[in-house]
């Protein structure tokens, strides 16, 4: 959904302290949360749903040269304001390889917002990614930490 929201011209953002959380089931909140009904648990009804989605998904987004159920993919599809090469770029995802680059949640918050509001659009409608330059890459991938983020116009 990020990803069709972004060709569309939306623009995400993340608050800078949690609003909400999730309480999983460990600990002492194991018992309580068995009690929760899933999504997953209807899957007997609705064999191979799941991987006949994540394929139709994964053509749509240019990851996979698979057949796949194009039924609404023009409903359901891409927008037209921005490209996918643009968000895999600028997010650090090899889209052969189906993998983000590690410790991307390092730089989405403080160092993004701080980066990306320079590129605010003059009516305050989002972020000029037009003028997005900047390309993710994990900054331990030598083992230290060296962000790419940082001096960055």
């Amino acid at each position: 959904m990020g990803l069709r929201g972004f060709t569309y011209g939306y623009d995400y953002y993340t608050p800078e302290h949690s609003v909400c959380f999730h309480m999983y089931a460990i600990g002492v909140n194991k018992e309580k949360r068995k009690k929760v009904k899933l999504f997953w648990e209807n899957q007997k009804y609705f064999p191979g749903a799941g991987r006949n989605s994540m394929k139709r998904l994964n053509g749509i987004i240019g990851m996979s040269t698979d057949e796949y159920l194009k039924v609404e993919e023009k409903k359901y599809g891409l927008g037209h304001i921005r490209t996918t090469k643009k968000f895999f770029e600028t997010f650090g995802i090899d889209v052969k390889a189906q993998k983000v680059q590690k410790n991307l949640c390092r730089f989405v918050g403080k160092p993004m917002h701080f980066m990306f509001k320079k590129r605010l659009r003059p009516n305050t409608m989002g972020i000029d990614y037009s003028q997005i330059r900047y390309k993710f890459k994990d900054p331990m991938a030598d083992g230290n930490f060296r962000p790419n983020w940082v001096n960055v116009e």
